[in-house]
């Protein structure tokens, strides 16, 4: 992930553009990058995770993708498992952004601020139970 002022990290992502509140971060997330796999091969996610104090929510936004979703925050580096940070809960892809909310530790968080290019979200769907698409 990207914060203003950092360069481009590996995984791709880049700074959420708009008035989010708190540090905030988007990744497009897709079945190529899921590890291990094999992802989905159609659709894709769109994510932003906006850090405030120790909350985090997560605002998933499916493109091409229906039916249930959840969804999970990890600390791990590209092409690999990494391990898992915050848990979202299952609910519709359907229609367009789904939001969710976690806590996780004041020092998770500063790690997540400071290092977001260490952080990954993927997504699940039924067809896809170990992970759908990672961005």
């Amino acid at each position: 992930m990207k914060r203003a002022g950092h360069l481009l990290f590996a995984l791709g992502l880049a700074l959420a553009q708009g008035a989010w509140a708190g540090d905030a971060f988007e990744a497009v997330l897709v079945g190529t990058r899921q590890v291990p796999g094999p992802g989905m091969e159609k659709g894709s996610f769109v994510a932003v995770v906006v850090v405030e104090g120790t909350s985090v929510s997560l605002a998933l936004t499916p493109k091409e993708v229906t039916g249930l979703v959840s969804a999970h925050l990890h600390r791990g580096i590209e092409g690999v498992a990494g391990k898992l940070i915050a848990e979202f809960p299952w609910t519709s892809a359907d229609g367009p952004r789904r939001t969710y909310g976690a806590s996780v530790s004041a020092k998770v968080a500063a790690d997540l601020v400071a290092h977001p290019g260490n952080y990954y979200v993927d997504a699940h769907t039924p067809r896809f139970p170990g992970g759908a698409a990672r961005g």
